[in-house]
């Protein structure tokens, strides 16, 4: 089953959409239809062989084959190299697209401008993030076994609305009023309490006395006054004021959780089944004419979208459930499976096929459009009608094919070339395996007028049975066993050549999967050898992959985040472009744009940089066995730091904190002068006597010295100094030289010693050899006399 959208709403269907909303379609939609139509009937008849061939590879692929003919006892053996030659190979550059750090890196074409190349840095980032949510590894590695098996792999790329929940805080002011709870008029929490109405005036009143205060009074009333400050009815204000017209209105914040649906843009990638896409002559991989895909999609996903004013409802509605011809997929074909309907309890869950065709409308002499998107569906209803809504005017489509063949649009995988090798090696499994069973279990000669009871032989031969002999043919073997010769020295040989030819095909060693030869183990030297040739073929093809898949892959993909980036809500995408997330749903699109546009161009080494890091880190140790023969003399013209960084690099992303293992120059040079320092103190501490008695004679005379003087004691000092110094290092190497000279003298004294031994141990075998031929020679007189 394939989902072409992933339950989105493809953007590119949103925009200005030709399409009628009649069911009976008018003139112009019914030329589109039939000239889409006659191009995809076309295509299948010019592609029906090489779907003939990919059909063969797909059988070895999924380890079936005709063994009809066989009779049951017989082996039906499918040997599993091919499968495992794919999977071997898709499963090292997805290793290899794993292992690297940066798989790819988007440059500035102007290198020296500061802007773009610090956009440049934005944008890869930004390409890391969307292709990492469009699942791009693992629809990666399905196109790319696609086109191991076949021969070419395609992929899709578009920009699609996924409906997201998200919940968030909402705070709103609220007026309230003044009011107490949990406690009566004159009462509080915490005792008994006045209210506002009952504040008495401030002068002349006891302690506390404002408790007895009277209710109409107020603070600047006089004795017998009668103040109405409301404006209230009425002669006197306590009765006629109403009991809450004095309390004081606050606003208090309301915090509600909202959960609500956003639409979400994101970027898709899919793996196409190459079965059912086809190109328009004259296209070249990547450099398409027009294209054309069949997709089978529910039709309630086709109602969700017409809903949403993306398809004219009438006509969705009008559409029937059909699928593709199992003639021309090759999803649902997998080991030994028996396709099953998957229609659903009713019309609007089951399938609907369509067609999508990108690429000219040409007919009657004249160009209706260069650029055009059509969709069908069951090859009849137009559902979209417009210009190719891209800015890059391409299908969105990229191939690959493993090995290209001159002169042709799609090359072969690395399936095809051993087809008939894997056919050669599984007859050969199969007939050793009949014969072996006919050496386990022999036919049996029997001479039936030699048995007393030739019934016995009806109810078979079993261990223990007894078979009576006739004794009138007592010379004649009743029964005996038919030899079968073994499986012949030919046979083997001609095994292991056709293994050989199936490795070198297949582009995949046995000493990349790991597995013994038929005449034993591989020396150090052959597997040296057998895993240079495999890393330098798969070097080749990496650069290929790199160059004409990856690299499509990720500009395409920019140009879709140029185009529909105002539509991602992402706070990670806020985070990369270095605002808030609050101020970028604030920004228009043109605003987001003028932050990431510009010039780039993508640079991909995921896969060959880490074949060239696995090179170089042999190339390093072989460089270091070689210093290691003549330290003294190498060791003063290398750079100790660069090599040791360039080696623990070469380990990468295995050591994946190098920055934290490795010190800084400046920390190592002055841990390195500390060290020198503790081993040349006991030197120092022997000059110490002859640098004071200097010091004391500068002393004695500060009044005879004139500054030219002074500046050459100075230097006289700076040079002593500096004497000292290469005094000092001129004892270091003479102490290191006469430890090495120490060291060889005591290997050359265990040599010796070694050599003694040896030469102890020979002469005590010859004197043993003497002394038994004496004591031979001694027995052989003993017996003579």
């Amino acid at each position: 089953m394939i989902y072409p959208w992933e339950h989105s709403y493809p953007i590119e269907y949103q925009q200005q959409n030709l399409a009628s909303g009649n069911t009976i379609p008018n003139e112009f939609e019914a030329k589109v239809s039939q000239y889409i139509m006659t191009w995809r009937q076309q295509c299948r008849s010019v592609f029906i062989q090489r779907r003939n061939i990919w059909d063969r590879c797909w059988k070895y692929f999924r380890l079936e084959e005709d063994y009809s003919a066989k009779q049951g006892w017989q082996s039906q053996i499918v040997l599993p190299k091919v499968f495992t030659s794919v999977k071997m190979a898709a499963n090292t550059i997805k290793r290899l697209l794993l292992a690297a750090k940066k798989p790819w890196d988007v440059e500035a074409v102007n290198e020296d401008d500061l802007i773009q190349t610090l956009r440049a840095e934005q944008m890869t980032d930004l390409t890391k993030l969307f292709l990492d949510k469009a699942y791009f590894l693992p629809e990666f590695t399905e196109g790319l076994e696609s086109a191991f098996i076949t021969g070419i792999g395609v992929w899709k790329l578009w920009w699609g609305q996924v409906p997201r929940k998200q919940v968030r805080v909402e705070t709103r002011m609220i007026q309230s009023p003044y009011n107490q709870p949990q406690a009566q008029q004159g009462q509080s929490l915490l005792g008994s309490v006045p209210s506002p109405r009952e504040a008495p005036p401030p002068f002349a009143q006891p302690r506390f006395g404002y408790a007895q205060q009277a209710v109409s009074q107020f603070p600047t009333q006089m004795g017998g006054e009668f103040i109405n400050p409301m404006g209230l009815p009425g002669g006197q204000a306590a009765p006629s004021a109403p009991p809450n017209v004095l309390e004081i209105p606050t606003v208090l914040h309301e915090k509600r959780v909202i959960e609500e649906e956003i639409l979400e843009g994101r970027l898709f990638m899919k793996a196409v089944d190459p079965y059912n896409f086809y190109w328009l002559p004259g296209s070249k991989l990547n450099r398409w004419v027009g294209t054309l895909e069949d997709i089978e999609i529910p039709k309630w996903e086709l109602i969700k979208m017409a809903e949403a004013g993306i398809f004219p409802m009438d006509k969705v509605m009008q559409v029937q459930p059909r699928r593709i011809d199992e003639r021309y997929k090759m999803s649902n074909l997998r080991w030994t499976e028996t396709v099953m309907t998957q229609n659903g309890p009713n019309a609007d869950t089951a399938v609907v096929k369509l067609t999508e065709y990108y690429g000219p409308l040409v007919w009657d002499g004249k160009i209706i459009e260069e650029y055009a998107h059509v969709l069908l569906a069951n090859d009849t209803t137009v559902l979209v009608l417009q210009r190719n809504p891209f800015y890059h005017r391409k299908p969105p489509y990229i191939a690959f094919s493993p090995l290209a063949i001159p002169f042709r649009t799609e090359g072969v995988g690395i399936v095809e070339p051993v087809l008939q090798l894997q056919k050669a090696l599984s007859n050969l499994a199969n007939m050793s395996v009949d014969t072996l069973q006919f050496r386990l279990m022999p036919l049996f000669e029997v001479a039936t007028e030699t048995l007393e009871n030739q019934e016995d032989l009806e109810t078979g031969m079993t261990p223990g049975k007894v078979f009576r002999k006739n004794l009138g043919h007592a010379g004649i073997e009743a029964i005996k066993p038919v030899e079968m010769m073994d499986i012949s020295s030919g046979t083997t040989q001609v095994w292991s050549a056709l293994d050989r030819s199936f490795q070198e095909g297949a582009l995949v060693s046995d000493v990349a999967e790991g597995l013994p030869r038929n005449r034993g183990q591989q020396t150090a030297t052959e597997t040296q050898l057998l895993s240079q040739q495999t890393e330098t073929f798969m070097g080749g093809m990496a650069a290929d992959i790199e160059k004409q898949a990856l690299e499509p892959i990720v500009s395409m993909a920019i140009d879709l985040i140029f185009q529909f980036i105002d539509t991602a809500n992402d706070p990670r995408i806020a985070s990369i472009l270095g605002v808030g997330a609050d101020i970028l749903k604030g920004m228009s699109r043109a605003e987001i744009l003028e932050m990431i546009s510009g010039d780039y161009k993508v640079k991909v080494s995921g896969i060959t940089g880490q074949l060239m890091k696995a090179d170089m880190l042999q190339n390093l140790v072989q460089f270091m066995n070689l210093v290691g023969q003549n330290p003294q003399a190498w060791l003063p013209y290398i750079n100790e730091d660069a090599l040791l960084r360039r080696m623990l690099e070469a380990f990468r992303p295995h050591i994946h904190d190098l920055e934290d293992i490795i010190a800084d120059p400046a920390i190592a040079e002055a841990k390195r002068a500390a060290m020198v320092q503790t081993e040349n103190l006991p030197e120092l501490m022997r000059l110490l006597p002859q640098l004071l008695q200097l010091q004391q004679g500068q002393q004695q005379q500060p009044q005879q010295l004139d500054p030219n003087q002074l500046l050459q004691s100075l230097g006289d000092m700076h040079q002593q100094n500096q004497d000292i110094g290469l005094q000092l290092q001129t004892q270091q190497h003479e102490r290191e030289m006469a430890q090495m000279e120490q060291k060889s003298q005591a290997m050359q004294a265990q040599q010796q010693m070694q050599q003694a031994q040896v030469e102890h141990q020979q002469q005590l075998q010859q004197m043993a050899a003497q002394a038994g031929l004496q004591n031979a020679a001694k027995a052989n007189q003993g017996q003579q006399g």
